[in-house]
């Protein structure tokens, strides 16, 4: 009985702290932000020493450059099937430069939690834009 209590409480601290993170990334539109501050840093990524701070911030800019990409091809018309495509493809090789530099750091140091920004931010929009590409595969060419 004691140690299901113990169990509970310690799953019970680890979701307030996983909600608790992922409320500091995100905005009220859902949408995550790129860390300005040195705490911010510290916060999003414990752990993680701070002489990689520029590298993160360099992923994390070119993440939200990934994310304007995906909304410009999004808001884009089917008219445009040239440019849509365009946008696409640069959204997904956008996001994999971003992959691959955050590979290096989570490599270089082994801290989870950038492992965990990447599954959150670039692995959804890449299975997102998996699913265009599937869209795409369906449209007959003209």
């Amino acid at each position: 009985m004691r140690n299901g209590a113990l169990l509970f409480c310690l799953l019970v601290g680890c979701v307030v702290n996983q909600t608790t993170t992922e409320k500091e990334q995100t905005l009220a539109s859902g949408k995550w932000r790129p860390f300005v501050t040195r705490e911010q840093f510290m916060r999003r990524y414990p752990g993680l020493p701070l002489k990689y701070m520029s590298k993160m911030r360099k992923v994390e800019e070119v993440v939200k450059e990934g994310e304007s990409l995906e909304d410009d091809y999004q808001e884009c018309d089917a008219e445009e099937r040239h440019r849509k495509r365009k946008l696409l493809d640069t959204a997904v090789r956008t996001y994999m430069r971003a992959m691959n530099e955050g590979k290096k750091v989570y490599e270089e140091t082994g801290c989870d939690a950038v492992m965990m920004f990447l599954s959150r931010t670039v692995v959804a929009a890449l299975k997102r834009l998996l699913v265009e590409y599937e869209k795409w595969r369906r449209i007959p060419t003209q």
